[in-house]
């Protein structure tokens, strides 16, 4: 709300939900909040343009990494969630293909190795991009 300068009011307008109830739920003394539910928390988020994923991909990360940098990187949290959050369904959809497959050989330590091919495989994205830029940039030769 803060950095998009949205006030209570304008928020209650933009949600539905009733300023007296945004009051409660975003109280400036947490023990005087009142529990908020999915669908409130859901909707208060689409309202200020992030949904549910992104606002816990970001509170994660806000564990480790400074706030500017997360800032900085914005687009990266929206590509890593769109990039995630539909995985699961083209995951099963392959295992289902395979036969003697049945998803429960999938173990929760993949997380580790998965995280490390998808991160190294960026890095060799960006790098071959940088390098096709650099190489057009040295040269005078502008046929592709």
């Amino acid at each position: 709300m803060d950095r998009k300068d949205i006030p209570q009011r304008k928020l209650a307008a933009l949600t539905g939900i009733s300023k007296t109830r945004l009051g409660l739920l975003l109280h400036s003394d947490p023990t005087k909040r009142s529990p908020m539910t999915v669908d409130e928390l859901q909707i208060i988020l689409h309202a200020l343009g992030t949904d549910i994923v992104a606002a816990y991909v970001r509170i994660k990360a806000s564990g480790t990494i400074p706030q500017p940098l997360i800032e900085r990187h914005d687009v990266l949290f929206t590509m890593i969630c769109d990039a995630f959050v539909d995985m699961p369904e083209g995951l099963i959809v392959l295992l289902e293909e395979l036969e003697g497959i049945d998803g429960s050989e999938v173990r929760p330590e993949w997380a580790v190795p998965v995280r490390r091919a998808v991160v190294r495989k960026l890095l060799d994205e960006v790098s071959a991009k940088l390098a096709r830029r650099a190489r057009l940039a040295e040269s005078d030769d502008f046929r592709i």
